[in-house]
């Protein structure tokens, strides 16, 4: 790495010279050239000279700022610890600038020589903004380049994924292949008579298109044109193979083993992932592929672009994969694109397995496509925007180190999910066909509800979510049924953002008198001269509600007690170097029944119970009530009317007032 460190410095420092020299000439100091007599000769206007004056200051500011950046680049980085594909990477832009600065050189000492002054700025502008953007190129893919394994990047919506992807395309650096996630997958045979080869399809034709679907200037043939160049490339490289073997075969007068073409091997891949579909070369003058199918023991042949998308978007990824450059970068937005999960975890997992001298880097959402993949290392896109044209030397990248940490507390494919969110995460019980998930998603529009099944999960996510590193600057809540908390599980609870319900049944949250009289003024007695049958109604509710109660009250004392054991049996703790003999943990596990004491846990609420029933504490008896099914889905139907948990949860959307009353009620504060 040290030669490429060397080259690279060297030469950009030859061209800020050049452009000092030009500098100094424009400020009246002619001795840097050896004819400066006949510099500018012609630009007898002052106008000119101070154009190409600022002009070359820009350009020497840019490469000033390249080398610097470069500078820390090397500084950062050792030959050791930097991938195959970065030592690549480093090597061809090497070889370039050092050929282009040594061409601009003879350029410029030709211009000079000629008169041919106009001439003289516009070859240093031309080579110094490709070997700036390429250079930038190189300073981006340094931030992954102790990454050995494939990459994929993740991020938020609008957060630049894709045009990070979009801005590594280049002719120049061949070494990086971009597949983009926006793609025109149709063959054009008007475009056929072109002479398309794999080395021309890899250099100019092969270039992520999301932009010109933005274009109104361009044609269709400009966004087709990748798909229609491979084929043809690939149909071409074919055919000129079977030409060199017939002429070794006759040159030798023997039969001779066929080569092997680039397309053969697309074949052998597509046949692992389609085999009920065969490709091949057409007969006619233009060639291109056909697709054969058999049904029905009959073959039937037709275009390429009778195949169903997801089949022509398969064909594009084989197809690019098996031409990309030996040990180089295939970079690939969104490649779930067209296909289903089945479709897809087998076509990537086989185009790795093929192509191991080259490193992937992917840019998806999907869970599914993120968690098949192995040995993969995940990095946080927080923030990537292009300035003047050029790519941004400081992208907002970060390596997820500790996703293996992190997927032992939280699925990698959830974390995945979640970091992407704009919003805040809210962690709640059940699943989405749950009664939480329906409710606290319309009442907190403002967060990602995620449901994660049971009281622990909700603990044991929000902790984790919230020791992610900063720079995913999101966060999470959690918000549990209350289950016989005490107060001083709830603060302690709180304080890691863990928020307990008022309720121990998330569907007693419906049953506060308010919003039972808001509910039923909605459904049932919308005029004002109503309020005293609605008022008749919730007192028949409170009245069975508090008799169901009484009369199951030895329910309601079990449910919460063995609530109660069970979760603290879940988090009971044994300290291995505490009790780290046999013996002691004997001792350990004898001690359990005393550290739960049943008995005045049992005490506890069944005193809190029968209090509230003596008292027909109305609002303390919903709190503690265990028989949410009774209630919900018994008491409610019968008084009020049929499905009045799904009527209530729906209002919750149209009526204003019951929304805050619910975040009132929650609080998550």
């Amino acid at each position: 790495m040290e030669d490429y460190e060397k080259i690279i410095l060297n030469n950009i420092e030859t061209l800020i010279n050049i452009c000092s020299k030009l500098i100094d000439f424009f400020e009246g100091n002619n001795s840097n050239f050896e004819s400066p007599g006949l510099l500018f000769a012609n630009d007898v206007d002052n106008k000119n000279i101070e154009d190409y004056k600022s002009k070359t200051y820009s350009i020497k500011d840019s490469l000033l700022i390249v080398a610097k950046k470069l500078k820390i680049v090397f500084c950062s980085l050792s030959s050791s610890e930097v991938s195959k594909q970065f030592r690549n990477l480093l090597s061809k832009y090497s070889e370039y600038i050092k050929s282009n600065t040594d061409n601009l050189s003879a350029k410029l000492s030709q211009t000079i020589r000629n008169g041919d002054n106009r001439r003289i700025v516009e070859n240093l502008t031309q080579t110094t903004k490709i070997i700036v953007s390429e250079g930038r190129r190189v300073i981006l893919m340094s931030y992954m380049a102790k990454v050995h394994s494939n990459i994929i990047i993740v991020g938020k919506n609008g957060s630049g994924k894709t045009t990070l992807v979009n801005s590594l395309f280049s002719p120049f650096l061949d070494n990086i292949t971009v597949i983009p996630a926006q793609k025109v997958l149709h063959f054009d045979i008007r475009l056929l008579g072109q002479n398309y080869n794999i080395e021309k399809y890899q250099k100019n034709d092969l270039k992520p298109v999301n932009n010109d679907f933005k274009d109104e200037t361009k044609y269709i043939n400009d966004i087709a044109s990748p798909f229609t160049a491979m084929i043809s490339a690939l149909a071409n490289d074919d055919i000129y193979i079977g030409q060199l073997d017939r002429q070794k075969a006759d040159e030798n007068k023997s039969k001779i083993k066929r080569t092997e073409s680039k397309l053969d091997k697309v074949k052998e891949v597509w046949k692992e992932i389609i085999p009920e579909i065969t490709l091949k070369i057409s007969g006619t003058q233009n060639t291109h592929l056909l697709a054969i199918k058999k049904e029905n023991n009959e073959y039937s042949e037709y275009s390429i672009n009778s195949m169903s998308d997801g089949e022509k978007c398969i064909l594009f990824y084989i197809g690019n994969i098996i031409l990309a450059k030996k040990e180089s970068y295939i970079v690939v937005d969104e490649p779930e694109t067209f296909l289903n999960p089945a479709s897809y975890n087998k076509l990537w997992d086989k185009l790795i397995e093929e192509r191991p001298d080259c490193q992937f880097i992917f840019t998806s959402h999907n869970p599914d496509f993120i968690t098949a993949r192995e040995n993969t290392t995940l990095i946080w896109c927080k923030k990537f925007t292009l300035g003047n044209k050029h790519i941004v030397a400081e992208p907002e990248l970060e390596i997820l180190n500790d996703t293996k940490k992190l997927s032992n507390e939280i699925p990698i494919e959830l974390i995945t999910e979640l970091v992407g969110s704009r919003k805040r995460i809210l962690f709640c019980e059940g699943t989405k066909e749950s009664y939480d998930y329906r409710i606290y998603s319309k009442v907190y529009k403002e967060y990602t509800v995620k449901p994660v099944g049971g009281h622990d999960k909700v603990i044991q996510y929000t902790k984790t979510f919230n020791e992610l590193p900063q720079w995913i600057e999101n966060s999470a809540v959690g918000i549990i049924d209350n289950d016989g908390m005490s107060m001083t599980e709830e603060k302690r609870l709180k304080k890691d953002k863990i928020f307990c319900l008022p309720y121990n049944e998330i569907e007693m949250l419906l049953f506060d008198e308010r919003l039972i009289f808001w509910v039923l003024k909605d459904i049932k007695f919308p005029d004002d001269n109503q309020n005293q049958e609605i008022n008749n109604e919730i007192d028949e509710f409170k009245s069975e509600f508090i008799s169901t109660i009484q009369n199951r009250k030895e329910q309601v004392i079990y449910d919460i007690v063995k609530t109660r054991i069970d979760y603290k049996l879940r988090t009971e703790f044994i300290d291995s170097n505490q009790y780290d003999t046999i013996k002691k943990l004997e001792t350990c596990i004898s001690e359990i029944p005393e550290k739960l004491d049943v008995i005045s846990l049992d005490k506890n609420v069944s005193e809190r119970v029968i209090k509230a029933i003596r008292e027909k504490n109305y609002s303390e008896l919903l709190k503690v009530c265990t028989l949410k099914n009774e209630v919900s889905k018994g008491i409610a139907n019968k008084v009020f009317c049929c499905n009045y948990v799904m009527h209530a949860i729906a209002r919750i959307s149209v009526n204003k007032e019951i929304k805050d009353y619910l975040r009132k009620r929650i609080n998550l504060r």
